[in-house]
């Protein structure tokens, strides 16, 4: 074979490589962080919304959650342990203030948590806040 004719086929072989996409498995998303919603009402100045951090300790993760009702501060931090099966999350935590615990379930991406409560219909997104 000629090296000329040799040269195009090899060019034309890695051409054809580089084109072709190995697909790759992606990272697991990191569920450690922190996750909140919370505003300053304008005329109010009450807080409202929700924080979550999820910490890793003790062989699992764990939840410590705040939810704010109105008022200038934050509520006592409630804690919980965390059920986790990939990106996904539950747990269940009695919130300052309530008198039942508040089942939850979410699921964790890169850009933050989308978190349901069981006893309401709409979930809620946290913002996944940078350490």
């Amino acid at each position: 074979m000629k090296p000329i004719i040799r040269m195009v086929l090899i060019a034309s072989f890695l051409s054809a490589a580089a084109l072709t996409v190995i697909p790759q498995k992606m990272p697991p998303v990191r569920i450690e962080g922190t996750y909140e919603n919370l505003t300053v009402g304008k005329e109010s100045g009450d807080l409202v919304g929700m924080r979550v951090m999820l910490i890793d300790g003790g062989g699992g993760i764990h939840a410590i959650v705040q939810e704010a009702g109105g008022g200038v501060e934050l509520p006592d931090p409630a804690t919980a342990e965390v059920d986790v099966n990939g990106a996904k999350i539950s747990f269940t935590i009695r919130l300052a203030g309530r008198d039942e615990d508040d089942k939850f379930s979410g699921t964790v991406t890169t850009a933050g948590l989308r978190l349901q409560r069981a006893s309401e219909k709409k979930p809620v997104f946290l913002k996944r806040k940078r350490c």
